[in-house]
């Protein structure tokens, strides 16, 4: 009976590089569009410094240009991925916390409002502060 290899070298090494590029890649995969917008932002001000102090290198080929941006630009993405991904949690983080301080002081103005009108409300609200007070 004739038995066949259940691996390949090839592959197995193919497949180790891929593991190796998902776990230094890091969230970049899986992204949301918030962290894609702040890390284009990022990758772009990368390439446009990079043109500004290397662009005269260059010359005038196009390809060589556009090769060089590209690399350093997939290379700036690879490396900014993780920092867009916390940088962006950041900000929803303070987005959250902005718009629910928000909302408590438009529910306090309704509530001052409602007290104003009901001597009730205000009576209410001050018997329970003072039983909050206590504990």
């Amino acid at each position: 009976m004739t038995t066949y290899s259940t691996t390949h070298d090839g592959l197995e090494r193919v497949l180790e590089g891929a593991d190796v590029l998902r776990h230094s890649v890091g969230p970049a995969k899986g992204m949301r569009i918030a962290p894609t917008i702040v890390l284009t932002g990022m990758v772009a001000a990368v390439v446009v410094l990079a043109d500004r102090m290397f662009g005269e290198m260059f010359g005038d080929g196009f390809a060589r240009e556009w090769i060089a941006l590209w690399a350093l630009s997939v290379v700036a993405a690879l490396l900014l991925a993780k920092a867009a991904f916390a940088l962006t949690a950041w900000l929803v983080r303070s987005e959250h916390g902005l718009v629910a301080r928000w909302r408590r002081a438009a529910d306090e103005r309704r509530f001052r409002e409602l007290a104003a009108m009901d001597h009730r409300v205000m009576e209410e609200f001050r018997i329970a502060k003072s039983v909050a007070e206590w504990r």
